[in-house]
């Protein structure tokens, strides 16, 4: 069974990148002007760094199809090998890190906090979108 989490970028780099667990993948988040990224542990299983703001459209977040291609192809790539845990950060670990982590329990089936509505809506449903568009109805 597959766990999936969200969480901050401190509880990222101070609890689970120093020792990622076997068989885990990670999603990085991060503000596009970060100078200090985080160095991905070499042994997570796979990983994706994208890079955008917490906003509600695409001009002010960076947002677009592009990143929400990238995202679909990692999450229909990494449902594929059945990972042990799914951790997805950002910088606060409540919204954009929130949206993904709900896209992906979505599509994956996977248990998602009921009741957490501080997700970013516009990522989600972008991503959703996308999904529904290039995996679902194949255009």
């Amino acid at each position: 069974m597959t766990r999936i989490t969200f969480i901050s970028k401190i509880d990222f780099e101070t609890m689970w990148n120093k020792e990622p667990p076997d068989n885990s993948v990670c999603i990085s988040i991060n503000d596009p002007t970060t100078a200090n990224l985080p160095c991905l542990d070499p042994r997570w299983m796979h990983s994706l760094m994208v890079n955008f703001y917490d906003y509600d459209t695409e001009e002010d977040s960076g947002f677009d199809e592009r990143f929400a291609k990238n995202i679909c192809e990692f999450v229909d790539f990494i449902s594929k090998t059945n990972p042990k845990y799914i951790v997805v950060h950002c910088y606060a670990g409540i919204s954009r890190s929130a949206a993904v982590a709900k896209f992906v329990s979505t599509i994956m089936n996977i248990r998602f906090p009921e009741h957490y509505s501080l997700y970013n809506k516009f990522v989600f449903n972008t991503l959703i979108k996308y999904w529904n568009r290039v995996y679902i109805y194949k255009e």
